[in-house]
């Protein structure tokens, strides 16, 4: 199993419990609970390979560490033994942004916000333009990374007839702005009220402190601990029904507005600032959610805000097909060739326990070379992670543990092993991955008659959503059919699983959950690949964007050599 999950936004104590929640969530629908105990019980025997990745965003770190804790069911208030233990951080792999696609992204950008604000009866775009990058050469691949060739031979006119707009902006986006604009006027107006009353109690409560002379001056609302998603249980939050949630004073609130305010709209030159529509959007969500008892106007602000974010936010990474999937493959071309080559050990590694199944007994010491060779195969996993500041690879062993089976007395099945690999990074990787999957099969010059990834319902699905909330994910879920030979490519069946994460209106959300810890429920998730989708058809359709990492390849299994095969599978292998 692979799971690309999105975490954004300051991590609070709801972000936590929907975190850990998650992790929960995950383990017994993906690993149903079975009479020999389920994802737990093959961990805490060695049979259950599992590493999770993270960017270096203290966020997405604490968010991973949450769902861990879940997934593992693991105790403790505090997260930090966990990040320190289990939680791997690549900057490279899953935080760097752009990654040669800065100049498409910046006149995706301009192209964009021209329609937004456009006025018919002046026939003028009124945004604030946007800074020109110079063309930018492709980003060198690290020792471990080896791009293929036939990349380039794929690369499209991005305005061809195929390559339709797919970013439609709403007819009245201009008026959308201004109205907005208007509304964030009338919450600052509230706000400021508010920051007026907030400074008189606190001159008041100051006065009765020092007048009183208190002992006990921690009860004092000005002396209160701040909670923190890292060290702090999510139920060791309490809330104070006359100030902003997370300990935040009705001046920074403000503050907070005030700079967005600032920043949409340009007084002197009469232009919009339309990359601030996306932050307007997240802190009108936020108050929504977390400052719903302070009975701020933000109802109307939040539609409008959304609104507008709906189409800036997916159009800032292509506003063709085509477009989408260029700037998609070259922002995640590391993390997709990593999932590639993750499926590829995972169809080796069960092809080394097939063979281990149906050896002999005088086969005993070429078995045992076949394990070692998968333990050299998972050494070279972690060695290409994570990488060095300096683009060099840490090169430090790790120790793979799994369970001899001769040794797995009262085990009925020491030989299963279950391979997870669970990757937490920006939404922008989650969504340039969806766009490379949902739109590799567009114009591709070497196949002919290339069919979707997806089914029709889960392109409908992916099309309709417009909101990639947190907690947002996509898996890719690896099966055998154990029936089918192994030449058989349908012997190893791929699902793509997906769901928008904590994408839910929280004005319309009425549960007590939302009122008491201020977690939106997830969306569940739903499968979104089509019929006879083999490993073998996704990797015939993303590896060309993916920079797949170069392994040693390995020897032949022992049922191979016992059919008088001598191929050596290599997992980086362009041509497998």
């Amino acid at each position: 199993y692979q799971r690309r999950v999105h975490g954004g936004g300051v991590l609070t104590h709801a972000g936590r419990l929907q975190a850990q929640q998650f992790g929960t969530q995950f383990r017994t629908t993906m690993y149903p609970v079975q009479s020999s105990g389920g994802l737990l019980r093959l961990h805490s025997t060695y049979r259950h390979d599992f590493k999770i990745y993270s960017s270096d965003e203290g966020r997405v770190q604490t968010s991973a560490a949450a769902f861990t804790q879940g997934m593992l069911d693991l105790e403790g208030s505090a997260l930090t033994p966990i990040l320190a233990s289990l939680v791997k951080q690549d900057a490279i792999l899953l935080d760097a942004f752009g990654k040669g696609a800065e100049e498409l992204i910046q006149n995706s950008k301009e192209s964009l916000y021209s329609r937004l604000t456009y006025d018919k009866q002046t026939d003028k775009s009124y945004h604030v333009p946007i800074r020109k990058v110079e063309s930018t050469t492709p980003v060198p691949s690290s020792p471990l990374e080896a791009k293929s060739d036939s990349f380039n031979t794929l690369e499209e006119d991005h305005h061809t007839s195929s390559s339709a707009d797919c970013v439609k902006p709403p007819t009245d986006s201009l008026s959308l702005l201004k109205s907005m604009q208007e509304m964030i006027k009338a919450l600052l107006d509230t706000l400021h009220h508010m920051v007026e009353k907030e400074l008189r109690e606190e001159e008041e409560l100051e006065k009765a402190e020092v007048n009183s002379k208190s002992e006990d001056e921690n009860n004092s609302p000005l002396n209160k601990r701040s909670y923190s998603a890292l060290l702090n249980h999510p139920n060791e939050w309490d809330l104070d029904p006359k100030r902003p949630c997370q300990g935040e004073k009705v001046l920074l609130l403000y503050d907070r507005w005030r700079k967005l305010y600032k920043g949409l709209y340009n007084d002197k030159k009469g232009l919009y600032d339309c990359s601030k529509i996306p932050d307007i959007y997240d802190a009108a969500k936020y108050d929504a959610i977390h400052n719903s008892h302070l009975g701020l106007p933000l109802r109307d602000l939040y539609l409008v805000s959304r609104q507008l974010a709906n189409c800036v936010i997916p159009g800032e990474y292509g506003t063709e097909k085509l477009l989408k999937r260029t700037i998609g493959s070259r922002i995640c071309c590391q993390l997709l060739g990593k999932l590639l080559s993750d499926l590829e050990n995972m169809r080796h590694e069960s092809l080394l326990v097939e063979s281990q199944l149906d050896s002999s007994e005088d086969e005993e010491d070429q078995v045992a070379m076949d394990i070692a060779h998968l333990e050299e195969m998972h050494q070279l996993e972690d060695e290409s992670l994570p990488h060095l500041d300096n683009g060099e690879v840490n090169e430090e062993e790790e120790t793979v543990h799994r369970l001899c089976p001769k040794s797995a007395a009262g085990i009925n099945s020491p030989l299963r092993h279950v391979r997870t690999r669970i990757y937490f990074t920006s939404e922008s990787h989650i969504h340039s991955i969806i766009n490379v999957v949902r739109f590799a099969h567009l114009n591709r010059l070497d196949l002919n008659g290339a069919v979707s990834l997806l089914s029709d319902d889960g392109e409908k699905l992916i099309e309709n959503t417009l909101e990639l909330d947190y907690l947002s994910h996509m898996v890719i879920r690896l099966l055998e059919r154990k029936s089918l030979p192994i030449e058989d490519p349908d012997r190893f069946r791929v699902e793509i699983i997906f769901s928008p994460g904590t994408s839910y209106d929280p004005f319309e959300v009425n549960n007590e959950s939302l009122k008491q810890d201020h977690a939106l429920p997830s969306v569940p998730a739903v499968p979104i690949h089509a019929d006879g989708v083999n490993l073998e058809r996704l990797n015939e359709l993303l590896k060309p964007y993916a920079k797949i990492p170069v392994c040693t390849p390995l020897p032949p299994t022992t049922r191979e050599r016992r059919n008088g095969s001598e191929h050596l599978y290599s997992p980086a292998s362009p041509n497998n």
